[in-house]
């Protein structure tokens, strides 16, 4: 029997997961993931499925010496919104709403792109004052240099791969630009002030490539297997950004974003009804009403 017939047939205890992606102590580790599936599949097995003891399994696994890292994201903030790192919950999924609420993860300071963060690394990486979502100064920067592995549970890992614009900014890349959003934000204090942020955006009518950037990852990098017919990956995040720097440099950034004339028009449109009319999408508007700050 092949490896991945085995691997369909053999159920993994979901609090085993981490061992059997290989994980170790004193690795530091990002987790993008959608747990339904993977919820649904142990309650059926196991007789239940409890989301803190998934996250209680990574922590066992890279220990006190290790990091564990929750994309904590509110990217869809604009220039007006508000936004406090200890009220304002993240709109990436259960599993970061859950570490959102546990008294032992910290929230590092952006507003855009924040993290839950566990571990050794957790209170140099709560006190960054990083301005720019994807700046030398921000966690990106810090897991290319601790040599992160980003694991990915249940979503495709260049659909998650935020870490790619950090790569971009750091090349310099033409189809990006620097964009101002003012943000009323509150400190842990509740104390407020407008404070400039910087996101490095799109430029109109550009998109990404995830499906290019897929099979990049997958030719040298990527190690993905099925865990309980759930697909779950594996990626080192050093090598990850030399793999796209070396594309962007060299591959005009083929296999990471394009220009399309359709996408161009419809971010024309998008401008000129947000700018006479504060035009929010359904999916903004949505996640604006979990996002905003209530003082008490």
């Amino acid at each position: 029997m092949d490896r991945s017939m085995q691997e369909k047939k053999t159920h993994v205890p979901y609090q085993k997961i981490p061992s059997v992606l290989g994980i170790r102590r004193g690795d530091f580790v990002i987790i993008a993931s959608d747990i339904t599936r993977l919820a649904m599949v142990s309650k059926r097995k196991e007789g239940s499925f409890v989301a803190d003891k998934f996250i209680d399994s990574f922590q066992k696994q890279v220990g006190r010496e290790g990091t564990l890292m929750i994309p904590s994201f509110n990217f869809n903030l604009r220039s007006g919104d508000e936004f406090s790192p200890v009220t304002t919950p993240p709109t990436t999924g259960a599993l970061s709403l859950l570490a959102f609420h546990r008294s032992d993860f910290v929230r590092t300071r952006n507003p855009l792109h924040s993290f839950m963060v566990w571990g050794r690394m957790a209170g140099k990486l709560a006190s960054l004052q990083n301005l720019s979502s994807f700046g030398k100064d921000s966690p990106f920067a810090i897991m290319k240099d601790c040599h992160a592995k980003m694991v990915f549970i249940g979503v495709k890992p260049a659909d998650a791969l935020t870490f790619t614009h950090y790569v971009e900014e750091d090349a310099g890349v033409t189809y990006r630009k620097y964009k101002n959003i003012r943000i009323r934000y509150f400190d842990e204090q509740n104390l407020s002030a407008s404070k400039d942020f910087l996101l490095y955006a799109k430029r109109r009518g550009w998109t990404m490539r995830p499906d290019r950037l897929q099979q990049l990852l997958k030719q040298d990098l990527l190690k993905t297997r099925q865990i309980n017919g759930i697909y779950a990956s594996v990626l080192p995040l050093d090598k990850t950004y030399n793999l796209i720097y070396n594309d962007i440099r060299e591959n005009n950034a083929k296999n990471i974003a394009a220009f399309d004339p359709g996408i161009f028009f419809k971010d024309l449109m998008k401008e000129i009804l947000y700018t006479f009319k504060g035009f929010r999408t359904t999916g903004d508007k949505i996640k604006y009403g979990q996002n905003s700050h209530t003082r008490g």
